[in-house]
């Protein structure tokens, strides 16, 4: 099923990557981010207690614009107009510098996560970069 991830972190609303099950990457192909245990288990108790005490702040202004990103790239995919600007990469806008920065999810053969679905996917290389570039074209 595809699926795309919207939030924000601090005051970055994040959009992406808008992963379609063994075509695209998942959040998790890049292992950039810090979701693997620890052999220490002194460290992972520390983690633990600090993660169980944060909590992220909200801001409903930074809410809406990561909301607006995803919704119009999902309205891109589905409608098949424009270019979805999320495939394989998580998109961030910094709120109090108004600047856009990217983060890479390209596909890996080794995620835990999606690696079953890359062995079962009947896509090819072209179907992907036709929808990561598509226009109504494409489609017709």
């Amino acid at each position: 099923i595809p699926h795309i991830n919207m939030g924000y972190v601090s005051d970055i609303a994040v959009c992406g990557p808008l992963v379609l099950p063994g075509i695209t990457g998942c959040y998790y192909c890049q292992q950039n981010i810090a979701n693997e245990s620890h052999e220490d288990d002194a460290l992972q108790k520390i983690i633990k207690r600090i993660n169980n005490r944060y909590q992220a702040p909200s801001h409903p202004a930074v809410n809406m614009l990561a909301a607006a990103m995803g919704s119009l790239n999902v309205m891109k995919f589905l409608g098949r107009f424009g270019k979805v600007n999320c495939f394989n990469k998580r998109v961030g806008i910094w709120s109090d510098q108004l600047r856009i920065e990217e983060q890479t999810c390209t596909l890996n053969p080794q995620c835990k996560y999606c690696a079953s679905a890359q062995k079962n996917n009947q896509h090819t290389r072209q179907d992907l970069l036709r929808l990561s570039s598509s226009t109504t074209e494409d489609y017709n």
